[in-house]
């Protein structure tokens, strides 16, 4: 076999375990659900806005994440289209109001003590909850709507999975 058409051939192996890869990491990310749902349907003002994930995985391998930093990204917007002000701990957002994931620059986000390594065996479920004011200053009354980007770790590379679209008001609750 000549020099070029083993080079040819090896990149050709090269290719097919790049896409291979890709595959098996797109339908991993596929047989992993992320459901979110707030606590309440309805918050009073500077009320703890908390929301309950869970996480199923229906995936043949085991999944994982780490604690800290956040292994999660979260959009949230006002009625108007308006992304609520956000704690002063976080760095500025990198894209239309997304919160940065934990793949991002660590030392912009707050110094963590302690993180815990969570694994979801394949078939299993866990229940996760997120408190929003520890990353948006929700003072303003009106509805919101919010969504989850997941970041897990699994046997073929990092998969971050998207959540479902959820639902809440925060109102004056004094005033009726």
């Amino acid at each position: 076999m000549s020099s070029g058409t083993w080079l040819r051939w090896w990149a050709a192996v090269a290719i097919a375990t790049m896409a291979g890869a890709t595959i098996a990491a797109n339908d991993e990310k596929r047989a992993i659900e992320v459901y979110c749902r707030p606590t309440a349907d309805s918050f009073a003002l500077n009320e703890v806005v908390w929301v309950q994930v869970s996480i199923t995985n229906n995936a043949r391998n085991a999944i994982s994440f780490h604690t800290c930093p956040a292994p999660y990204a979260i959009q949230l917007k006002d009625q108007n289209g308006l992304v609520p002000s956000r704690m002063s701990t976080l760095p500025e957002p990198y894209e239309d109001g997304l919160v940065p994931p934990a793949s991002l620059d660590f030392r912009q986000l707050p110094v963590c003590t302690r993180s815990t390594h969570i694994v979801i065996g394949a078939g299993e479920s866990k229940l996760e909850k997120i408190s929003l004011g520890d990353f948006y200053d929700l003072k303003g009354e009106g509805l919101y709507t919010g969504s989850v980007n997941w970041r897990f770790m699994g046997i073929h590379g990092d998969v971050e999975v998207p959540s479902n679209s959820f639902h809440f008001e925060i109102r004056d609750k004094t005033q009726r």
